[in-house]
């Protein structure tokens, strides 16, 4: 099979253009590095109707698709709640995470909020990605053909994480396959 891959990066305050979107491009590039390239963008804003609408259409046009950001713990991060609706899958609760994230709140001597609690819900029958940084760990699940990642969009979080979870799976994939690319710079 052909790979796909699509990026979806959410937030308002990247299309209001107060957040420049260096995720996206550190991403195509990393990608690139590894013989592959980005078939696909979308940037979405704070908005469930939509973020669910761009899962739906990278799922009908890509296999790997990677969605950053919305993965907090406030009002506008809906990123938890497109997924569970796009694949229709409740939202269970990690204990794990939960532990985690009171714990990081207990090394940063700051007071648990239940706010927090938010970000240890999951869709049912997905695999949590360990954010070694921050408070908001990530998934994979998959979807007939398809491969779902979902980050966190702070930088520093979503590289480690990447580099732990879909770096290697893309390894493994071109190592199985033929259908790779590559660049070299002449000057």
């Amino acid at each position: 099979m052909k790979n796909i891959i699509e990026i979806i990066t959410t937030g308002d305050e990247i299309l209001s253009g107060i957040t420049q979107d260096t995720n996206f491009s550190w991403l195509c590039d990393s990608i690139f590095k590894y013989g592959l390239k980005v078939n696909y963008h979308q940037c979405i804003g704070d908005n469930l109707e939509h973020l669910i609408n761009s899962l739906e259409l990278a799922s009908s046009r890509s296999n790997i698709i990677i969605f950053t950001g919305g993965l907090g713990p406030t009002d506008d991060d809906l990123t938890r709640l497109a997924a569970s609706r796009f694949f229709n899958k409740n939202l269970l609760q990690n204990k794990n995470s939960e532990e985690k994230i009171k714990n990081i709140f207990k090394k940063r001597r700051r007071k648990y909020s239940k706010i927090n609690k938010k970000q240890s819900f999951f869709p049912e029958g997905s695999k949590i990605i360990e954010n070694p940084f921050g408070t908001a760990d990530g998934f994979l699940i998959k979807k007939k053909n398809s491969s779902f990642y979902f980050f966190p969009g702070v930088p520093k979080e979503l590289k480690i994480m990447i580099e732990n979870s879909l770096f290697k799976n893309l390894y493994k994939l071109i190592k199985s396959s033929k259908n790779f690319m590559k660049s070299e710079m002449l000057k």
